[in-house]
């Protein structure tokens, strides 16, 4: 038996408003379970997604430009920028799109559109590599820059270790080109064109262009129940599999709302293909998909059996070595940095690389990183992800996991629990933050203070965002909430070289200081001062910070008290430093500081307008 999946559904088109109760009623009955719609262009986005509102047990949206809607629009880049970022922050209501759809090249009706289509073609496929979604692809007209672009697409994907999958829909080339495109990778063909009934349920295609010696009947399973009773039915948008189970999602009305195709002049008939692949239905799964991210650590190590000393395991074995994980109602994958990173070992590099693989799966996240320095990486991020409208959860753990006492446990279920949140539709924590033992804090306020205690990290100086007990309370008033949240997200391009932290003691002398802020390349240092933003008033000291910053250097001034602030008006030793240039930290940790200074310094902006971001809170990493 062959089976038959409808691709997608334009059952939101205005011709339906009289009976679409009435179709997806029926559809409902027939067992469909899910009905996949497509948009067109940013006129039709009202309509769906108000569909998908109205039903959102039964319809799935995908989001994409249709290549008609190129041809004669003069704004065709800005709908195209729209789709993007839908795809980053979905409309409220609407969860996540299924595919990028519909897509692809029709040159059917006007052919003076062809460079500008097959950009915008080209770039919805990287989108979809991008976001790991599946493509639904319309062509007409088009076939031999289909493949083309396809086969060019589906090779650079792979090449940045992504792929690039989908469906043909209403595929009607002939059988080489579908051999063709198969071959590009995982995509599966859907069937246009007239099907006429005959006896025993069988369909014949109606078609005069038929491939010598094919065979030209498809078993179809019945579907009368959606479609009006006839001999003839118009099969308009199908992929077929060939003796395979696969999910159904059949819906005769709704399939199509703009003119159909030519009938196909290819049968595909059991045992007429070659590929000998197993079949891997596309799972619509709408459950929230979470990135789990290992970069190494305490939380990835286990005792070696021989010589009991904690070694790294492959953490893409976190299943088997924490089964609980897959009773999550919530999609997961690893991901594992390679190498993995001893976190006494972290730099800036490693930050940066962290960020461009946050980019790049933007549709799943959740951050893991070993523990002791994870107050700097996780302030770093808050940084460098530019118009993050998501959650980004650093964990990790005291104990590894592997260990009958770990906290390691609790803390990842908790962290992709809190990762997965969603209040009035939106995520819960849509900034970068870190769990640990109960307490979820925002990431560029902690720091670490004990290397024994399960509570490792606290913020001193920013109530938690969220507290764990018996039921995660969510602490609203203390999140960070985004400006939009359909902006693209960016990562800032590099960090800056050249900081340093200059922690004052008494008993420091002139040489030594004087040694340590010549330092050749350095750029700003994080200046530790006591309580309140109190140092020296020796005039050796205000002399040789004086001369440093009319050499350019930049000093930010921090307390080294675990909480309170500076204030650097308080007392006359702040003024001196506020007189000079001296910058104040307020209640900024170290590690915020640090990564502020390599962030905003690496923007290379003139010297004004760094001095104005630095006194500025970007992130919330400081309270005015």
């Amino acid at each position: 038996m062959n089976y038959l999946i409808d691709t997608h559904s334009h059952i939101y088109a205005e011709e339906f408003d009289a009976d679409r109760d009435e179709a997806i009623r029926r559809a409902r009955e027939a067992g469909v379970e899910r009905l996949l719609l497509p948009a067109i262009d940013s006129e039709s986005h009202g309509r769906l997604f108000d569909t998908v509102r109205r039903y959102p047990d039964h319809c799935t949206p995908m989001m994409g430009l249709h290549p008609t809607s190129i041809n004669d629009n003069p704004r065709w880049r800005e709908e195209l920028a729209l789709v993007e970022r839908y795809l980053c922050s979905p409309p409220e209501g609407v969860g996540r799109f299924c595919a990028v759809g519909e897509i692809g090249l029709d040159y059917y009706w006007d052919d003076r559109f062809k460079a500008e289509q097959l950009e915008a073609f080209t770039k919805q496929c990287r989108l979809a590599a991008t976001y790991d979604l599946p493509v639904a692809i319309h062509t007409r007209a088009a076939w031999k820059d289909m493949c083309r672009t396809v086969e060019t697409e589906t090779k650079a994907a792979r090449e940045k270790g992504l792929r690039l999958r989908g469906v043909f829909h209403a595929f009607a080339e002939d059988a080489d080109t579908y051999r063709q495109l198969k071959e590009c990778g995982d995509f599966l063909f859907g069937i246009g064109g007239d099907l006429q009934k005959e006896p025993a349920g069988r369909y014949r295609t109606r078609n005069g262009a038929r491939r010598p010696g094919a065979r030209n009947r498809l078993s179809l399973p019945d579907a009368g129940s959606l479609s009006r009773p006839a001999k003839r039915i118009r099969i308009y948008s199908l992929y077929l599999q060939q003796n395979r189970s696969a999910e159904r999602h059949d819906t005769r009305r709704g399939s199509g709302s703009h003119d159909p195709q030519r009938p196909a002049d290819v049968r595909l008939r059991r045992g007429a293909t070659d590929d000998k692949r197993p079949f891997k239905p596309y799972r619509i799964d709408m459950k929230p998909s979470i990135l789990i991210i290992y970069t190494g650590g305490t939380i990835g190590m286990k005792p070696d059996p021989t010589t009991g000393a904690l070694v790294p395991f492959d953490f893409s074995g976190i299943f088997e070595e924490f089964p609980t994980l897959q009773s999550l109602n919530i999609g997961i994958e690893v991901f594992t940095m390679d190498p993995v990173i001893d976190s006494s070992n972290v730099s800036p590099r490693n930050w940066l690389d962290l960020a461009a693989i946050i980019r790049d799966n933007y549709a799943r996240y959740d951050g893991l990183h070993g523990t002791d320095t994870m107050s700097y990486t996780a302030s770093a991020l808050s940084f460098l992800l530019e118009n993050l409208a998501k959650p980004v959860v650093f964990t990790g753990s005291q104990i590894p996991i592997g260990v009958l006492r770990t906290d390691g446990r609790e803390n990842l279920m908790t962290a992709i629990e809190i990762a997965s949140a969603r209040i009035d539709g939106r995520p819960a924590v849509p900034e970068v933050s870190l769990y640990f033992q109960n307490c979820l804090f925002r990431a560029n306020r902690t720091t670490k203070r004990s290397s024994e205690d399960l509570s490792a990290f606290w913020s001193y100086n920013y109530p938690a965002l969220a507290d764990v007990g018996v039921n995660i309370t969510y602490h609203t008033e203390y999140i960070l909430q985004p400006e939009r949240y359909d902006e693209p997200l960016h990562i800032a391009a590099r960090l800056s070289g050249g900081i340093a932290v200059v922690k004052l003691f008494p008993g420091i002398e002139e040489r030594t200081l004087r040694a340590m802020l010549s330092a050749e390349g350095l750029r700003g240092v994080v200046l530790e001062t006591f309580g309140a933003g109190n140092a020296p008033t020796c005039e050796w000291f205000i002399r040789v910070l004086e001369e440093a910053i009319d050499r350019g250097l930049i000093v930010l001034n921090v307390t080294q008290c675990r909480g309170g602030r500076v204030m650097m008006e308080l007392y006359e030793t702040g003024l001196r430093l506020q007189r000079i240039g001296v910058l104040c930290g307020h209640d900024m940790t170290t590690e915020a500081a640090v990564a502020k200074l390599m962030y905003v310094l690496g923007l290379e902006l003139p010297r004004e307008q760094t001095l104005d971001l630095l006194r500025t809170p970007l992130k919330g990493e400081f309270t005015d």
